[in-house]
């Protein structure tokens, strides 16, 4: 692409015998000599995209092609991405040479640069794919635009290398929201490494996919939803390159590269009328990776992402905003070199690294000028970290220390007069229950339990006016009985006291010491219990998640988790598990199903089942997590780990081994008892 003079406009073959006239709009060709105005577009013949001179967010115009029935708008591709155009005079037009270019004003932009060896008859066409392709006479295609992309991936896009040209297809992110300039990251090809794909950021590579193992990228298994996408790699003696299709071409899909870094596969959800991403890669955004807060801000590592923040005395305007994080904050008050109390002054901040007027432990002061990069905030155990001193105005101290000073004057006397007086109470409320035999062990024999005692207290708890006179002890915790005497009380948990059988065991009748009847459920290996409870007694909300897991997995496959029984698995998230490693996790789905639910719910919903059952509870998500990925389709859900119990049946086939001991999951002696009225 280069800018021409205008005057090449004017000279036309001698062959030029029809001249094309009129308006373009709602038309899907530009023949050579027509002129596509400011106010014109094409259409793709199936409307899917358009063509023409489109703001980006700011006044600039640029051509560009964009989503056309999608009322997001996405722009797909830019033609001049670095040359924005102002006013309403430009136009699109193909010249005497064959070549596709922008005229505004006395400025020329060509837009196909390939040589076309003065082609005539040249036509520009968009397609359904949202290609621009420039044709000669013949149908030859001379220049198309899928051979220059940017930020978005489309269906039948390659991106690879020429072995023959040298030329590379690659993604590169926009500079912000609205600048499509050439930004901070690329995605490419890295022919040295088994043809995985790269995320430079300048001349550094900050992520990999891993190597293609012929059908996904081995550090991507989230493209084993392939139930949409159709991927490939394609390699011969002239050119190797990575694209994909859809099984069904109806559907709108998109991979994108974003300011940030990340890289983000998604489909149009007509239904929601928004986009549903189907993974994004690196998952989580970094500062070691990824701090491009810009200048005077510093980055911080979250538990799933990061965040930037501005430095004290400075501030994010609306437009820094609206371009997005990482284009940095501005100064709030100007330096003013003054002396005496107006003369500036260094605001200390510790734990950082990176750059200013910092002073490192060998005792040499290093200065920094102009703007402050990449600066990052560690955490105070983080011994790498340095301490640095921005310069700031006088102004910025005295605001801040003044008010400072008062709050903490204030503070400190009103948080000992409530914390002194409450310590007071709190011990005087302790030493009172203690004199009445209040705070009494809460290990106990269950025989000896009075459950009358518990519903009067549980009820007095909701309802004190019912029983203004009436004073019963107050359960500080839940009762603890110990494991022999609840089987005493069920006489070792016989048949003749089996009252049924729930999802989480059995159910017992047990008589106490003074006559009263309890009912006592011994927890079964899951039913839906989680591996922590069953085996070391711990429990958590992590539990909740695990039964739901459970849960979620019965309603799909349409089987109980107990009591299932298949050739190489002894329950159904044993058998869950092999299909989705085996990538046939749609094999799980009941049949009642497949005409209710769509392909991809079973599968997101076998997904979330599977990370609710993972072995250790501190990879299960939490409940509002899972609302989240069953009911928003733009959340992002990571690959599950090995569930729990998923080798069962292995563990009990080797139980003869010398190594191997049978599972127990009676290994505590104490049982947990809520006793509430029903």
């Amino acid at each position: 692409m280069r800018i021409v003079p205008s005057i090449s406009l004017l000279v036309f073959s001698c062959f030029y015998l029809q001249v094309y006239t009129g308006s373009v709009s709602g038309t899907d060709t530009l023949f050579q000599g027509q002129i596509m105005a400011a106010s014109d577009q094409l259409a793709s013949p199936g409307n899917k995209f358009e063509l023409g001179f489109f703001s980006t967010g700011s006044t600039a115009l640029y051509l560009a092609i964009r989503m056309k029935n999608v009322p997001t708008k996405n722009i797909v591709w830019i033609a001049n991405r670095d040359l924005p155009l102002s006013g309403s005079s430009m136009s699109l037009t193909i010249n005497g040479d064959g070549y596709l270019v922008i005229v505004n004003g006395r400025t020329t932009y060509r837009v196909s640069d390939d040589d076309l060896s003065s082609s005539q008859n040249v036509s520009a066409t968009l397609l359904d794919s949202g290609n621009l392709v420039l044709r000669n006479g013949n149908s030859d295609i001379l220049w198309q635009s899928f051979d220059y992309p940017l930020n978005t991936f489309l269906p039948g896009m390659k991106l690879g290398y020429s072995k023959k040209t040298g030329k590379v297809w690659s993604l590169t992110s926009w500079l912000d929201q609205e600048d499509p300039n050439k930004g901070d990251f690329e995605v490419k090809m890295d022919s040295t490494t088994s043809n995985a794909f790269v995320l430079m950021r300048g001349n550094k590579i900050i992520w990999s996919s891993g190597a293609w193992n012929g059908k996904i990228f081995t550090d991507m298994p989230e493209m084993r939803l392939n139930y949409i996408f159709n991927y490939t790699m394609y390699s011969n003696e002239n050119e190797t390159y990575f694209s994909y299709s859809l099984y069904n071409p109806s559907i709108l899909s998109r991979c994108t590269l974003d300011i940030s870094g990340q890289i983000r596969q998604s489909t149009w959800l007509e239904s929601n009328q928004q986009w549903n991403m189907f993974w994004a890669q690196p998952r989580e955004l970094s500062c070691n990776i990824f701090n491009a807060c810009g200048p005077f801000s510093s980055c911080s590592d979250g538990e799933f992402s990061r965040s930037c923040l501005c430095l004290r005395g400075f501030y994010r305007s609306e437009n820094q905003i609206k371009q997005g994080q990482h284009r940095g904050c501005t100064r709030r008050i100007p330096l003013t070199c003054g002396t005496g109390e107006n003369r500036d002054r260094f605001f200390k901040m510790n734990d950082m690294s990176c750059s200013a007027y910092a002073y490192n432990t060998s005792g040499h002061c290093l200065r920094w000028f102009g703007d402050i990069l990449d600066l990052k905030q560690l955490s105070a155990k983080d011994t790498s970290g340095s301490t640095i001193f921005i310069r700031l105005a006088a102004s910025e101290f005295d605001n801040g220390r003044g008010a400072n000073n008062y709050i903490w004057i204030i503070a400190i006397p009103i948080g000992l007069l409530v914390l002194l007086p409450a310590s007071f109470l709190v011990f005087r409320r302790r030493k009172s229950l203690k004199d009445r035999g209040e705070m009494d062990d809460t290990s106990q024999d269950i025989l000896l339990f009075d459950v009358e005692m518990t519903i009067t207290t549980s009820s007095s708890e909701f309802s004190d006016s019912e029983n203004p006179g009436k004073r019963t002890r107050k359960d500080t915790a839940f009762p603890l009985f110990s494991f022999a005497s609840v089987s005493e009380a069920t006489e070792n948990f016989s048949l003749e006291n089996k009252l049924g059988e729930g999802g989480f065991g059995p159910v017992y009748k047990g008589k106490l010491l003074n006559g009263q009847e309890v009912a006592v459920k011994r927890l079964s290996k899951h039913g839906y219990m989680s591996p922590e409870y069953a085996m070391e007694g711990l429990f958590s909300v992590k539990s909740d998640v695990f039964s739901f897991g459970v849960l979620l997995l019965e309603i799909v496959s349409g089987k109980k988790n107990t009591g299932f029984y298949h050739s190489s698995s002894l329950n159904l998230i044993g058998h869950a598990w092999t299909l989705w490693e085996g990538e046939r996790g749609v094999e799980l789905v009941d049949p009642k199903l497949e005409d209710q639910v769509s392909y991809p719910m079973l599968q997101r919903y076998i997904h979330v089942g599977l990370l609710c059952v993972q072995e250790m509870a501190a990879d299960r998500p939490t409940m509002s997590e899972v609302v989240s990925m069953l009911t928003n389709e733009l959340t992002v859900v990571n690959s599950p780990k090995k569930p729990a119990y998923s080798n069962a049946r292995s563990r009990r086939n080797n139980s003869n081994q010398p190594c191997s001991k049978p599972a127990t999951f009676s290994v505590n002696n104490v049982t947990v008892s809520a006793m509430d009225p029903r």
